[in-house]
């Protein structure tokens, strides 16, 4: 099991205070010394840990830490397979953007992949985030909405990336990211829109969706049909 350490840093007038050091061990979070500065609540801080590494495939991640909430700060690279632009229902369909191939390993070396990870049909997505990990809710996401406050799409989105300099603060360090989608004939929509499942609440398999366009800083929400291939971002369970 892996340890790692985590790092706050708040923002608060021209100083940088050091609020706070936490550990994960077999997945909990312990505190350890917080100064007087953590009284302070939403500011844009966000704890970052080093790595958190997926033993199924060895891919390795950022996470963040923003509110009570742990989240993947990049999309989900899990990719047990690769259907090119095959559809399915029922079955788990995984791609990857523009990549309509069926060799694994060479849609690992896309471009696309690297920056955006994979993208998931609805059953794919629901089995896809590691052990400890889940596919965020609903209300998960709103409670990161609430959080972050107004304008939270500006605050979450990357520095870079977005069309037309849309870009964002990536305040809170989730560096949200415009990777498409794939709408079940042709993929669509990047570098201009970042999809990424949900579930809705007590419903797990019932599919959701949130949707941050380069033109907003609000994170809709909409029902998608479930042959789409969308990303996935997991939040620790």
């Amino acid at each position: 099991m892996h340890k790692n350490r985590f790092i706050t840093v708040s923002v608060l007038a021209s100083l940088v205070w050091l609020v706070s050091c936490l550990s994960i061990n077999n997945g909990e979070l312990a505190d350890s010394e917080i100064s007087s500065s953590s009284a302070q609540s939403n500011s844009s801080s966000a704890v970052v840990k080093v790595t958190f590494t997926d033993d199924r495939d060895s891919n390795t991640y950022r996470i963040v830490k923003i509110g009570t909430q742990v989240w993947m700060a990049e999309n989900l690279r899990y990719l047990p397979n690769v259907h090119g632009v095959e559809y399915s229902y029922d079955e788990p369909k995984y791609y990857v953007y523009e990549y309509t191939g069926a060799r694994l390993a060479e849609a690992k070396t896309s471009s696309y992949y690297q920056k955006y990870g994979a993208l998931y049909n609805w059953p794919a997505a629901l089995e896809a985030c590691p052990a400890g990990w889940h596919l965020p809710t609903n209300a998960e996401w709103s409670a990161l909405e609430d959080y972050v406050g107004s304008n939270a799409g500006k605050k979450l989105k990357a520095t870079s990336g977005w069309f037309n300099d849309s870009n964002g603060t990536d305040a809170y360090g989730i560096g949200l990211l415009p990777g498409g989608y794939f709408n079940g004939d042709y993929f669509y929509s990047e570098p201009f829109d970042g999809k990424w499942w949900s579930a809705a609440e007590g419903i797990t398999y019932r599919a959701s969706i949130r949707v941050l366009g380069y033109d907003s800083y609000t994170l809709g929400r909409g029902s998608p049909n479930s042959p789409s291939g969308l990303s996935v971002r997991c939040v620790e369970d």
